[in-house]
């Protein structure tokens, strides 16, 4: 029974570093981020989210400025490395 604790137990230590499953589709400009971010609002993928160097955040909002894609996220607008939608 020792065994079977410490394994899982190893499992769930385990547990942070494993990705998320739901599949992930690259988003490459403004108007299809929009596309997602509504219809997340309507329940159908699992959230829109964006990656600079070492941090993901979650998209809220999505503009250009000078033909340069800029997202809105909790810390406010940045230019990301990579827009994706999961699920």
């Amino acid at each position: 029974m020792t065994e079977h604790i410490g394994r899982r137990g190893a499992i769930l230590a385990n547990a942070s570093r494993v990705m998320s499953v739901a599949p992930q589709t690259d988003l490459t400009t403004a108007a299809a981020v929009r596309k997602a971010l509504t219809r997340n609002m309507m329940g159908h993928n699992y959230g829109v989210y964006c990656e600079v160097p070492n941090e993901k955040y979650r998209v809220y909002a999505v503009r250009t400025q000078k033909n340069v894609l800029q997202v809105r996220v909790s810390s406010g607008w940045i230019e990301p490395k990579r827009v994706f939608v999961e699920g």
